[in-house]
């Protein structure tokens, strides 16, 4: 096209009339941005909706289980509890550890067939003179047992070193567990006219402590009631785990004593039982809930287990699981604190559980 034909036809375009109009033949194309715009407005306000009805729907369910919920506690549910039935099961988790013997200690046992028993204590063990002992010879077969107790003694001592002063000490624990150890009964024997808790079964008790070939011990039980704690003796020397002015100390002490000499016999020992005891007024009171200066009586039972397990021996929880706050008055004679026939057979039931599980 020449420059002039151009030229021509431009000048046909400016003559047009200002109000010719062009027509616009796809109307849909013109409005495609304007309706896609209003879709999403559209779909995003029908999503909305939606979640509002399924949130508020979750609500009502809610509602719905909640006042049924309530409803049904309201309404209660029949009780199987009965106010009269005696129940003797225990709610307290006993304290117990049972501990086995290394095989290689044996080498220096006797092996006679014969479970020899050893019972040392006090007035727990002497309870119905052979009670206890004769509990056990019954439940363990092929056993003989010593009933060796010194009344009213105790597992501490009054003294660091042994005195005169307080000739009593000469059957604590530690001094009878000395004799037993070094063959030498000497001190026991020498404060038998002095000693205030002696009576006339010392004597004896000695005699068959100094008879006894230890060679043929299997087991050595260590019981005591709660004199300790009645007596206001110290629990625990924090200063010396061995202190034997202090309950833990001498017991510590005494079991380390009996291992050393004789690595081949089984220590059990065997905790204090619930008591009634007297305070200052001469009233009964509770053991469990009498502190007389150094603790209540389960702080002297936990005491007692924590020497065992750190000892690596047996522990009987006798508090919790033999006579107890719930039934003491079974087992116990009238004055709340002296085993009775009963009291002496649910001992020995336990003590013979520790025995006849290692055989």
């Amino acid at each position: 096209m020449s420059q002039n034909e151009y030229d021509k036809k431009s000048s046909n375009y400016d003559e047009l009339d200002d109000d010719f109009e062009i027509e616009i033949l796809d109307e849909d194309a013109y409005t495609e941005n304007d309706t896609e715009e209003e879709y999403e407005e559209e779909n995003t306000s029908s999503k909305s909706f939606i979640m509002h009805i399924i949130f508020l729907v979750v609500i009502a369910i809610l509602l719905v289980i909640s006042f049924y919920k309530l409803y049904s506690w309201n309404q209660g549910s029949e009780s199987e509890y009965d106010p009269n039935e005696i129940n003797t099961e225990f709610d307290t988790e006993t304290e117990d550890f049972y501990a086995t013997l290394a095989p290689d200690k044996l080498a220096g046992q006797a092996d006679d067939d014969v479970t020899t028993i050893l019972l040392l204590g006090n007035s727990a063990v002497n309870a119905g003179g052979r009670g206890i002992a004769d509990n056990l010879e019954t439940l363990i077969s092929q056993s003989s047992v010593y009933n060796c107790g010194f009344n009213n003694s105790y597992i501490s001592t009054r003294n660091t070193i042994f005195e005169s002063k307080n000739p009593e000490d000469a059957y604590s624990l530690y001094w009878v567990a000395n004799a037993i150890t070094t063959n030498d009964y000497s001190l026991l024997r020498s404060n038998l006219s002095t000693a205030p808790i002696a009576d006339s079964s010392y004597e004896d008790t000695i005699a068959q402590l100094e008879a006894i070939d230890y060679s043929k011990v299997d087991v050595i039980v260590m019981m005591y009631d709660a004199t300790d704690y009645t007596d206001k003796r110290l629990v625990t020397s924090f200063d010396n785990p061995n202190e034997k002015v202090a309950y833990t100390g001498s017991l510590k002490s005494s079991i380390e004593m009996i291992q050393q000499a004789y690595p081949h016999i089984r220590i059990i020992v065997s905790s204090p039982y619930f008591v009634m005891t007297k305070d200052e007024n001469g009233e009964l009171v509770s053991g469990g809930a009498t502190n007389f200066g150094f603790g209540y009586l389960p702080d002297y039972m936990i005491a007692a287990k924590n020497i065992a397990t750190s000892t690596l021996v047996s522990y009987i929880d006798n508090y919790n699981g033999t006579i107890t706050t719930d039934n003491y008055a079974e087992y116990l004679e009238a004055d709340g604190y002296t085993l009775n026939a009963a009291g002496q057979e649910a001992i020995a039931k336990r003590i013979a559980s520790f025995i006849n599980v290692s055989q």
